[in-house]
């Protein structure tokens, strides 16, 4: 079933990369960061919808995988990647041809943004997962977890997405 979930965040990319081509834009006196929150909202609720989903099916397994110490790492090991991450963008965005390469390659645009996303969201969920959500022998507490870092993630994105 996370293959369907990666298949569908898939087929919403392209999907975006199709409608691009035949839009226009209008151009309008208020400086605004986007053309349309409403659509930017709309774009990052479906990809963390599609994380939560892989997430949530990955819960209803009933594997161990959320039990793993790793886990009580991750918020710091997310965070080391992302700071790190942000630091070779920023780096290849100087020093390199990154704005040329996705330029040729819009994919990667796509890439790098569902990339940093995942990192967000995989931080919020290592969070929620450490330090909430229920009692160790609780079975439900994965499914939990899950639902709360999307209410999270979600809201993260609105806050940072208001305040800019």
């Amino acid at each position: 079933m996370q293959f369907v979930t990666l298949g569908l965040l898939v087929g919403f990319v392209v999907y975006l990369e199709s409608i691009r081509a035949n839009r226009t834009v209008e151009v309008s006196r208020a400086m605004t960061p986007v053309n349309n929150p409403f659509e930017t909202l709309l774009f990052v609720s479906a990809v963390l919808s599609c994380f939560y989903l892989f997430f949530l099916l990955e819960a209803k397994k009933r594997t161990d995988i959320f039990q793993r110490p790793f886990w009580h790492r991750m918020p710091i090991a997310s965070v080391l990647v992302g700071i790190s991450s942000f630091v070779i963008f920023i780096v290849a965005a100087f020093f390199g041809d990154l704005f040329t390469i996705i330029q040729n390659n819009r994919f990667l645009l796509y890439v790098i943004i569902l990339y940093f996303m995942f990192l967000l969201y995989l931080f919020v969920f290592s969070m929620v997962l450490k330090f909430g959500t229920g009692k160790e022998g609780d079975n439900d507490r994965f499914e939990k977890t899950t639902h709360m870092s999307l209410l999270f993630s979600v809201l993260i994105f609105v806050c940072i997405f208001f305040l800019i």
